[in-house]
């Protein structure tokens, strides 16, 4: 059965089966997955602008503590959801309420941020909007995890229940009662292929590949324009201003006029293609572009993630797990490096992954693997200095992974 959501934003899971909690839950680790990436880029806006920021410690520290959050309620709900496709037990009614209780906790911590950083006057106001920003992202996650109720009360029901109710669908395109539009979309991810292909992939779905005829586009400058922002890093489709002055006079500019029509036809398209192929139920105005004010007058970028990497193959559990100790650690080490780079999602799910299967292989202890993550591009750790002196992260070493 597919799940129903309510108004308000939460699934439903009166009925649901322990196959659709299971579904659920790969959303919330996807979203846990999202707050890191988030909180990772306002953590270095804040470390360029530290002169303009009331207190900037402060924000590092709050951002530093809910990456820990994020990434901690990701390793649970992952582990949890594999548990639960054997049976059902008390423990995990237990684990789901002890979920609720923390973030109802934690809220109370976002509350006390909102009330020394937000509701004042600020040094330089041009910066409210991180601000909110570096409040708004954890607290979010908080709400979200309130559903922890909502799958503890419905796995009371089911408890003893074992894993023939749980059935194990992976592919990517199967129509189904879809979340929030805006969720939906920005779970998605997509990767260049080619000049005439993109591969989709929507967690925790296998990816697969589409062409220019499959996602309703003809091989022209629409195309043209919009596999270009997929291919080329930062993935920016640029309009250009409105208006472009000639003397003392504004004129409107034609190329602006041009390349909006262009992205609003790519978006037109692929609503069509989302709600074919996925049963989507995108609004025909839902836009799946937002401007990029940070980075400019005339500049959007797409709500779903796109990755520069071939890298949206899912089965990374099966592929650590073959690993020799030296080699998964070093991967982990250089995962860890590139994420630091590129904050790219596909690198972020492969950190993870691989230093899960590390701890549960036993080749690194839980500190060991929070001190890494604790790291940032411009600050190794001694042990790890020492270890490897002339470990020198190039440009071309990106394309590796």
């Amino acid at each position: 059965m597919a799940i129903l959501y309510h108004w308000t934003g939460f699934p439903i899971l009166t009925a649901a089966s322990i196959s659709d909690i299971i579904q659920y839950l790969s959303i919330m680790i996807n979203k846990c997955l999202k707050v890191c990436q988030r909180l990772n880029s306002y953590k270095k806006k804040v470390e360029e602008n530290r002169s303009d920021l009331d207190d900037p410690d402060a924000m590092l520290n709050y951002i530093q503590f809910f990456l820990g959050v994020a990434e901690n309620y990701s390793n649970e709900i992952e582990r949890l959801s594999s548990d639960l496709k054997s049976s059902v037990e008390k423990e995990h009614i237990i684990s789901f309420q002890r979920l609720l209780d923390d973030c109802y906790e934690l809220n109370d911590y976002c509350k006390g941020f909102k009330f020394k950083h937000i509701e004042r006057k600020l040094k330089e106001e041009k910066f409210r909007y991180l601000v909110d920003d570096i409040y708004g992202v954890p607290a979010d996650l908080m709400y979200e995890f309130r559903v922890c109720g909502e799958i503890k009360r419905r796995l009371e029901v089911l408890v003893g229940s074992k894993s023939a109710q749980y059935k194990d669908d992976t592919h990517l395109i199967q129509p189904e009662t879809i979340e929030d539009p805006d969720d939906f979309v920005r779970n998605l991810r997509v990767s260049y292929e080619s000049d005439t292909e993109i591969k989709i992939k929507k967690p925790p779905k296998k990816a697969k590949n589409f062409t220019y005829d499959d996602l309703g586009f003809k091989d022209n400058e629409v195309w043209k324009a919009f596999i270009y922002t997929i291919k080329e890093p930062p993935h920016i489709y640029e309009t250009g201003p409105a208006h472009i002055k000639k003397g003392r006079e504004k004129e409107r500019n034609s190329q602006y006029d041009t390349k909006m029509g262009r992205i609003r036809s790519i978006n037109k398209k692929l609503i069509v293609f989302f709600n074919k192929e996925c049963g989507a139920q995108l609004p025909e105005d839902f836009k799946l572009y937002e401007p990029r004010k940070e980075e400019g007058k005339g500049k959007y970028k797409f709500k779903f993630q796109v990755s520069c990497y071939d890298g949206i193959e899912e089965d990374y559990y099966s592929k650590y797990e073959q690993y020799s100790k030296d080699e998964l650690v070093d991967e982990v080490k250089t995962l860890m490096k590139k994420y630091a780079v590129t904050e790219d999602q596909v690198i972020l799910e492969k950190v993870v992954v691989a230093s899960n299967v590390a701890r549960a292989s036993g080749f690194l202890s839980d500190d060991e693997v929070n001190k890494m993550f604790n790291l940032d591009s411009s600050r190794w750790s001694s042990w790890e200095k020492k270890e490897y002196p002339h470990d020198d992260l190039r440009d071309d070493d990106l394309h590796e992974v």
